[in-house]
């Protein structure tokens, strides 16, 4: 873990993440980039707790926090206050249902 939390481009890509345009991806390109904002946000989430057993040890990891992908809110972690925030489309909420 801590190669990717001393990786400089890391940080970076949280940031293309946050930034992102989704009208002009196509319906795959889009599919394909929240699948991988989802990876790369909970890869930050265990860097900012580690050292951690499981992400299920940390309380709220998937419904509490907040961040921002393609200029949406779509958790807790971010410097926006949650009343201030839209609410997120449905593609970008988690849920610990199973």
């Amino acid at each position: 873990m801590g190669a990717i939390r001393a990786d400089e481009a890391f940080p970076h890509l949280v940031q293309q993440v946050a930034a992102q345009e989704l009208a002009s991806l196509s319906d795959n390109e889009r599919k394909a980039f929240l699948i991988n904002a989802y990876n790369i946000l909970v890869i930050k989430g265990v860097i900012d707790h580690y050292p951690i057993g499981s992400v299920q040890d940390v309380a709220g990891f998937f419904d509490r926090k907040r961040y921002v992908v393609a200029g949406q809110a779509s958790g807790r972690i971010s410097p926006t206050p949650p009343s201030a925030l839209p609410t997120p489309p449905s593609e970008l909420r988690t849920s610990t249902k199973q």
